[in-house]
């Protein structure tokens, strides 16, 4: 009660003839205590007076405490708006926007990849909401009005999300522009030169076609690099397996580029066109699309406190890893892929290696290849 009272390793500093004392404590808002993820501590009471100047034990009345956030996962069976919304919901959450929230959101077709692809940096500061291309859906119209943006910013021409659309979101009180381009190699152009105006940002350059039956060869890459392009400053840009576009060349003039993918994912020509123009070149593969992720998640070293998990196998993989790009942002850590219900050896072996050093899995990819990766770090 008399003059100032400092808290320190759990005593009081009191000056010589105080009887009491009461402290207020105020926890960090992202503090973790044991099990509880806030504290509100109200009286501290000093035991017994003080005849002279010293410390005393204290005692520490917790009167609120809301229990620690278990790990977020997502449901990737449900739509593609529902999961886009859900994951937005994880990243800006209410409590959050009562503070800040982000004052544009990204929208890209739910029922095509290709201008969702290269929207990670962007997504540093934005949600990324999937929607139909003909019609604005009904819980991504009430997640832009939840999220309170002023801006929502249409990835990819009227092919891909129609005007129609964006008559929908304006009519929600909210201006709409588009970034787009000729094709999907010229919409990730237009989005690398937004999320980088100085045009001084390194280069992660993948594949923009599946050159072959499998129609996830065109994402596969870039699911695990939309998420290092947010956690390193980098923009990503894309380009056809066996040339470089010329969109692409003027893109990455004078700047590092590195290429995402063996030689079957771009090949040694566009290895050697980047060369001819970019300050330098290099290249980042595995032996396949799962090492290839996992030679990505090295590149920042040491050991991530989280890891989020997305099926890069599945045809509507992408779905998952495109949007969760800023999440990963977030709680900086990499993407990994899984295989179905499986992890893929390069997968695993990556994991295994985390093993007992707190890694966090966040689980966009099915429940049991996610259950798998967590008993791998232990």
């Amino acid at each position: 009660d008399d003059g100032d009272v400092v808290l320190s390793a759990g005593q009081v500093e009191v000056p010589a003839g105080a009887v009491s004392a009461t402290v207020s404590l105020v926890a960090h808002p992202d503090s973790v205590v044991g099990d509880v993820a806030s504290v509100s501590v109200s009286a501290v009471a000093v035991e017994g007076p003080a005849d002279r100047a010293g410390t005393v034990p204290v005692v520490v009345a917790v009167v609120d405490a809301t229990p620690a956030a278990a790990a977020p996962a997502f449901d990737v069976d449900a739509s593609p708006a529902a999961l886009s919304v859900a994951v937005s919901q994880a990243r800006f959450p209410d409590r959050a926007l009562r503070q800040a929230g982000p004052s544009e959101a990204l929208l890209a077709s739910a029922a095509v990849f290709a201008d969702a692809l290269a929207s990670g940096p962007l997504q540093a500061v934005r949600p990324l909401l999937l929607t139909d291309p003909d019609t604005l859906d009904a819980a991504v119209a009430e997640e832009l009005v939840r999220l309170g943006v002023s801006r929502v910013r249409i990835l990819g021409g009227e092919a891909a999300v129609s005007g129609r659309v964006a008559d929908q979101v304006a009519a929600l009180g909210v201006s709409v522009v588009r970034t787009a381009g000729g094709s999907r190699v010229e919409t990730a152009v237009a989005v690398a030169r937004l999320a980088d105006p100085a045009g001084v940002a390194p280069v992660l350059l993948a594949r923009a076609d599946a050159g072959g039956a499998d129609p996830t060869r065109a994402f596969a890459d870039a699911l695990a690099v939309g998420a290092r392009a947010v956690r390193a400053g980098q923009v990503v840009a894309l380009t056809a397996s066996a040339s470089l576009h010329p969109a692409v060349a003027g893109l990455v003039e004078a700047r590092p580029v590195l290429l995402v993918g063996g030689t079957g994912a771009l090949s040694g020509r566009v290895a050697g066109d980047v060369a001819a123009v970019a300050s330098s070149v290099g290249r980042v593969a595995g032996a396949d699309r799962a090492g290839t992720a996992v030679v990505l998640a090295r590149l920042s070293g040491g050991t991530p406190a989280s890891v989020l998990l997305v099926d890069g196998f599945d045809a509507a993989g992408w779905r998952a890893g495109f949007v969760a790009a800023g999440l990963a942002g977030d709680v900086d850590g990499p993407v990994l892929l899984a295989d179905g219900p499986g992890l893929p050896e390069a997968t695993g072996a990556l994991l295994a290696g985390w093993a007992g050093r707190d890694v966090t899995v966040v689980c966009l990819a099915d429940p049991v290849a996610c259950d798998a990766a967590r008993q791998t770090v232990g």
